[in-house]
């Protein structure tokens, strides 16, 4: 994906114009990951499987290096000090498009090359098409000892707000051959003006989780209206995003 490897971080400048750039940056780069196309995930044999659409995405941002301007995401996963047996040795550097699954779900990455910060986009929310069975599909948890269930219907999509479940549909990783069973196959003729976006704050993301101030950042794109309640019971509900920011 071109935009993520166009990315350069949050250019010079003070604090507040360092972080009001790169939330333009984040808002070009949801209507990519949000409209711009999707990821295939296909069987051993090459079969087409499933098509995963992204219908929530949060960013997160972090720099490794301390300064007054410096822009700092604590609750980035992959970041250097985040693991108390290693906190003086610096994780590696993920390639672009890497697919780093965690206890939040899974994050798309596009950290700099040489680890001057991390970044990535956490899949809040999606939609999944199964083509064995021409249909969308949501799996629901097994139940009092039964096994789990797929929902199924062919018209409306189903919006699946737990990050965690992508788990059952990208998984499984072939250390053999080095080849993925998952790619992104990018739309084509996208009009991307057209394309309505909404924001908000990141779910459970705090500036300070003992005292349960949440994070202000409105670092969380969608492609529709998303409402839902933090876990210290304040409510959100995302705004459109009135600006209009071409994409070329």
């Amino acid at each position: 994906m071109e935009c993520l490897q166009e990315f350069n971080g949050a250019p010079d400048g003070d604090k507040d114009s360092r972080q009001k750039a790169l939330e333009k940056e984040f808002v070009l780069l949801a209507k990519k990951l949000l409209y711009g196309g999707f990821f295939l995930v296909k069987d051993k044999s090459g079969n087409d499987v499933y098509k995963i659409e992204i219908q929530t995405v949060e960013f997160y941002y972090h720099e490794e290096t301390i300064s007054d301007n410096g822009i700092y995401d604590p609750i980035v996963y992959h970041r250097n000090g985040r693991y108390p047996s290693n906190p003086d040795l610096p994780v590696p550097v993920f390639p672009i498009m890497t697919l780093h699954t965690h206890q939040s779900g899974i994050d798309i990455t596009f950290e700099e090359k040489d680890g001057k910060y991390r970044a990535s986009a956490l899949i809040r929310a999606f939609t999944v098409f199964d083509f064995r069975i021409k249909e969308y599909v949501k799996w629901d948890e097994a139940k009092e000892n039964t096994d789990g269930i797929y929902h199924h219907r062919k018209e409306k999509p189903y919006i699946d707000e737990r990050s965690q479940f992508l788990y059952y549909y990208i998984n499984g990783f072939d250390i053999n051959s080095g080849k993925s069973l998952t790619e992104w196959i990018p739309n084509k003729d996208v009009d991307y003006d057209s394309c309505p976006i909404y924001f908000g704050r990141r779910k459970n993301a705090y500036e300070n989780k003992e005292k349960k101030i949440l994070d202000k950042r409105k670092w969380a794109f969608s492609s529709y209206v998303v409402s839902f309640t933090h876990s210290n019971s304040e409510k959100e509900k995302f705004d459109k995003y009135a600006s209009r920011i071409s994409i070329l």
